[in-house]
């Protein structure tokens, strides 16, 4: 059974004192290890045997601290009473311990942004842009027609539904440009946007434009594909002709 008693800390450093953690040599940090130092000292050293795991230790790519690191990561590695002092936040320790890593809150796999965080417009938009444009290299064209909820979470961002009930108001918030509801492919448009003759109007006629098919050949599964049923259904009976006369008639 491990004994911390039989051994001598006064000359062993930091990492050494931490080595024997990890080998089970010894169950806890020595007593005083983190209280009998300045709050500084004692990050700088969080800071020192974090490094050690992850860069030593462990060999970890950025990869594999975005899928690996997170509170229960840093219980397992004995780095828990170490992590008080980054507010018991993973995202946090790691980057204080990699200020020019470039980690980004939303990145880690199994640790959850601190919902204070979102609380903030600019970092919600941020985050978004950095997703958008740096990672998935969309244009917005792009955005208007594969962005959905299901991306959002596989890239760290579904807890943004709270703040935007429709990716329409996304799309607005990141590009701050004037675009119609049923633009977003996969998005519902929001109630009563259809009570609008002219909204009406004018989704057949960006219909038309966006297709690029003959008048004739645009038909009931051509305003399914585009998100458009219950206009039609609702208000030209599932007739495409009828919607597409008017839109022109309008003209």
């Amino acid at each position: 059974m491990p004994n911390n008693f039989i051994i001598n800390f006064t000359n062993l450093d930091d990492i050494e004192i931490y080595e024997l953690l990890l080998q089970n040599r010894i169950p806890n940090f020595p007593s005083g290890f983190w209280a009998n130092r300045s709050s500084e000292e004692a990050k700088d050293v969080a800071i020192k045997l974090l490094k050690y795991l992850i860069d030593k230790r462990l060999k970890f790519n950025k990869k594999d601290v975005k899928t690996e690191v997170s509170k229960k990561f840093l219980t397992k590695y004995k780095l828990h009473t170490a992590s008080k002092l980054f507010g018991r936040s993973a995202i946090r320790y790691i980057s204080c311990a990699y200020p020019e890593g470039g980690y980004l809150p939303w990145q880690f796999k199994h640790d959850k942004v601190p919902q204070s965080y979102w609380t903030h417009e600019i970092n919600r938009i941020s985050a978004l842009k950095y997703v958008f444009e740096i990672e998935l290299r969309w244009s917005i064209d792009d955005t208007k027609e594969r962005l959905c909820w299901g991306m959002l979470e596989e890239n760290g961002l579904g807890s943004l539904h709270s703040y935007y009930p429709n990716l329409f108001e996304i799309i607005k918030a990141v590009y701050q440009i004037n675009i119609y509801p049923w633009e977003i492919i996969n998005s519902e448009v929001p109630n009563g946007t259809w009570e609008s003759k002219r909204n009406r109007i004018n989704a057949v006629k960006w219909l038309i434009r966006r297709v690029k098919l003959r008048n004739e050949q645009i038909d009931r599964k051509t305003f399914a594909k585009y998100g458009l049923s219950m206009l039609l259904g609702k208000y030209y009976c599932d007739n495409a002709t009828r919607a597409i006369r008017e839109a022109l008639d309008c003209e």
